[in-house]
C-alpha cells in the first residue's frame, strides 16, 4: 500500500507540474487569428476558452480560469443552424422544407465544419491532448470541427450577430462558387439531383448517351443530362451508370452554387 501511495505521489506531482506548463503556455496569437478569421477581436479571453478542449482541461478543472469550449460548442451549434438556415431560405426560395433541411445537414455535418475550419488554419490554435491531436493526424476531424463551432460562439458574443452572419456566408460562398461542395455531400448525384429538381418543380432529369467510344471490352461512354430539355452538363466514364452519376454532379454543381441562372442572389 505504501509502494502504491509513492507511485501516486509522483503521479500527482507529474500532473501538477503538467498543469503549471501548460498554464504558462497558454497564448494565443491574437493578431493572427484575428487576421484568419477577418474580425478584430476585442475580448480575446473568450476566444481562448472557445479553442480548450476537454483533452487539455484535465479532470474538470480550469486553465487560466478558462473551463472546455463543450458549453461554447453547444451555443455555436445553434447559432450555425440559425445562420445556415436563414442562408438556405433565401437562396433556395421554391425549395421545400425536406431539401432544404438536406441542404443543411450537409453543410453544417462535421466534414464540413471540418473543412471550413481548414480554411482558417484553426487547427494551429486549439488547445489539444497529446492524443486527441494525434487522432486528428489520424484523420478523425470531428475535434476541429467542434472547434469551430465554439469559434462561431465566441464570435457572436465578442462581435454580433451580423458579424457571424458575413462570416458564415463567405464561407459557405466560396464552398459552393468553387464547387468544394462536392466534397461536403455524398456521391449519389443522381438523387440529390432528382431531390433538387423536383423540389423547384422542374420535373425529372433525363439521361442520354451521346458517345460510345472503344472496343467493347474497355468502353468509354458520354452522357448528357437534360431537365426540361436543356442541356445541363456531361460525364464521361466507363460505364453507363458512372458517366450518369458524372453528368449528374456535373448539373447539381450548377443548381447549388450561387450563380444567376441558379437560385435567387442575396
Amino acid at each position: 500500500m505504501l509502494f502504491l501511495k509513492q507511485i501516486w505521489n509522483v503521479v500527482r506531482e507529474f500532473i501538477r507540474r503538467d498543469d503549471r506548463i501548460r498554464i504558462e503556455d497558454l497564448k494565443v496569437d491574437v493578431t493572427r487569428l484575428s487576421k484568419n478569421l477577418g474580425v478584430t477581436i476585442n475580448d480575446p479571453s473568450v476566444y481562448v476558452q472557445a479553442l480548450l478542449h476537454r483533452s487539455y482541461v484535465a479532470n474538470g478543472k480550469t486553465v487560466n480560469g478558462h473551463k472546455s469550449n463543450e458549453r461554447l460548442e453547444f451555443f455555436g451549434d445553434a447559432i450555425l443552424s440559425m445562420v445556415v438556415s436563414e442562408y438556405l431560405y433565401e437562396k433556395f426560395p421554391h425549395s421545400d422544407e425536406g431539401h432544404l433541411t438536406k441542404l443543411r445537414s450537409r453543410l453544417i455535418n462535421k466534414n464540413a465544419l471540418a473543412y471550413f475550419a481548414d480554411q482558417i488554419d484553426l487547427l494551429d490554435f486549439i488547445y489539444l491532448s497529446p492524443s486527441a491531436r494525434q487522432s486528428i493526424e489520424q484523420g478523425y476531424h470531428s475535434l476541429v470541427a467542434d472547434a469551430y463551432e465554439a469559434i462561431i460562439a465566441a464570435m457572436y458574443i465578442d462581435q454580433g450577430y451580423d458579424v457571424v452572419v458575413e462570416f458564415v456566408r463567405k464561407h459557405l460562398y466560396e464552398a459552393l462558387e468553387n464547387k468544394e461542395i462536392e466534397l461536403l455531400v455524398d456521391d449519389n448525384y443522381k438523387s440529390l439531383l432528382i431531390e433538387y429538381t423536383q423540389g423547384m418543380g422542374l420535373g425529372t432529369p433525363r439521361y442520354e448517351v451521346i458517345k460510345k467510344e472503344g472496343p467493347d471490352h474497355d468502353q468509354v461512354f458520354t452522357v448528357e443530362v437534360k431537365i426540361e430539355k436543356v442541356s445541363y452538363g456531361t460525364g464521361i466514364g466507363k460505364s453507363k451508370k458512372e458517366a450518369e452519376q458524372k453528368a449528374a454532379g456535373v448539373a447539381y454543381a450548377r443548381f447549388v452554387k450561387p450563380a444567376p441562372d441558379a437560385p435567387r442572389k442575396t
